[in-house]
């Protein structure tokens, strides 16, 4: 018997149990486990362990790993893509392209594809990784309407567009590709449920797979997709020969967990509706900042501010994120500075360059400026909005989309607060208003 445990642990990729690290002890793999079939039926190398994150499945080292070792290899033909369904099935190119959707078309092109995959079941040679999938994701486009209405308005209505798209394209470009391509989808187009479930798992679990022609595509690479979240991977992904191969950035000890960047330059409000991602899990929270130019200024002054913003500074007016460890960024105190310029204050700009206050008055309007911007973002959306009805998710899959939820709204008034707080405090310590709004004297 203990050789037996043995050797299914060095089939699976996992360690033996008197080696196997304590700090994953109490998280053991899915049982049956997948990973031994599916390398077999895949070709796939690795040296992995399958553990429980927070609901969800990640993966952490079998073994002490050296630098630039290699942690998971998987053949391209493995990989679920265009590319790779099209060299096997020619005639599946020209449904495709038929799929022009602008920004969307590369990832509806992967949803039809995991469509047909998984319905073909034990047929599909990617049968043992599609079992392997959980059936509910925490993706927008599944969440509760009673979960959203605690969003930020802004998010909220980002959230709503979103699934109405995916609902359009179900209702109008499957219908279309099933008459001009019959043996696409010989059982007919996919249900409501079916094609949010195929957009979670692409959302979530896709990555981009560098192309010989200097492109790339999304792709789900099997054993990759169960990798979670960190800006810091130690680990980099990259086409070597036939392979695609997974490489250890840094020495890795037995149980360290192996994670990819879904996107540094993301805010947090990206990650949480692409890949149901909260801020519990991204190291710095951001809440994004957008300014418009006061229609009641001079346009005089308002011209020598555009031009000010777009030359001189890295956001200009609408790439300004609050964090918790700058919940007030120079860089947003300067746009605004800029932005509430009247005639008699241009001459005198060049101290909001140094980081000092143009003037009294200035500093004021600028201030409240900023106070009504961020204001408006603790406001809630409406309750009463009138958004479709969602497709509920499993229990566990719901749990853990409300975490989500909860923690990036708390992060985010977080963040808006202490800037407010920090935006009354300064106005405070401004000497009294003299009414005149070109007085500029410090």
């Amino acid at each position: 018997r203990d050789l037996d445990e043995r050797l299914a642990a060095f089939v699976d990729g996992s360690p033996s149990p008197e080696t196997a690290p304590s700090a994953v002890e109490a998280t053991p793999p899915p049982k049956p486990s997948f990973l031994g079939p599916l390398a077999r039926e895949l070709g796939l190398n690795h040296a992995t362990r399958v553990v429980s994150v927070g609901g969800d499945r990640g993966l952490v080292a079998a073994r002490a790993l050296q630098l630039g070792e290699v942690v998971v290899s998987v053949p391209l033909a493995a990989v679920v893509c265009a590319h790779t369904c099209c060299v096997a099935e020619p005639w599946l190119s020209a449904a495709l392209d038929a799929i022009d959707e602008g920004e969307w078309t590369a990832n509806l092109r992967l949803m039809v594809i995991l469509v047909r995959e998984r319905r073909r079941a034990s047929k599909s040679r990617w049968s043992s990784w599609l079992d392997s999938l959980p059936q509910a994701y925490g993706d927008c486009a599944q969440w509760e309407d009673k979960y959203c209405t605690r969003l930020p308005a802004a998010l909220y209505w980002v959230r709503h567009a979103l699934v109405a798209e995916i609902d359009e394209f179900l209702e109008r470009l499957l219908p279309e590709l099933c008459v001009a391509f019959p043996d696409l989808f010989p059982a007919g187009p996919p249900s409501s449920s079916e094609w949010r479930w195929v957009r979670a798992v692409v959302a979530t679990r896709a990555i981009e797979l560098p192309l010989t022609d200097g492109k790339s595509e999304p792709a789900l690479v099997p054993l990759l997709d169960m990798l979670q979240h960190s800006p810091r991977s130690p680990l980099e992904h990259s086409i070597v020969g036939s392979a695609l191969e997974l490489r250890a950035l840094t020495p890795l000890s037995a149980g360290a967990s192996l994670t990819l960047d879904y996107g540094s330059r993301m805010g947090a409000s990206e990650l949480l509706l692409q890949h149901g991602v909260g801020p519990g899990v991204i190291e710095a929270a951001h809440v994004f900042v957008a300014l418009q130019l006061p229609a009641e200024l001079a346009e005089e002054a308002c011209i020598a501010a555009v031009l000010l913003l777009e030359q001189l500074t890295t956001g200009g007016l609408e790439m300004h994120w609050l964090t918790e460890r700058d919940p007030l960024p120079s860089p947003l105190l300067l746009a605004a500075r800029l932005l509430v310029l009247d005639e008699t204050e241009v001459k005198t700009v060049d101290r909001a360059f140094q980081g000092e206050p143009v003037g009294p008055e200035n500093e004021r309007r600028a201030l409240l400026l900023l106070q009504e911007v961020i204001s408006a973002l603790l406001e809630p959306a409406d309750p009463y909005a009138d958004v479709e009805e969602q497709v509920p998710a499993a229990e566990a899959a719901a749990a853990v989309t409300q975490t989500a939820i909860i923690d990036y709204c708390e992060a985010h008034e977080r963040i808006c607060r202490t800037s407010l707080e920090l935006i009354e405090a300064r106005l405070l310590g401004l000497p009294p208003s003299t009414g005149e709004p070109g007085n500029s004297t410090m």
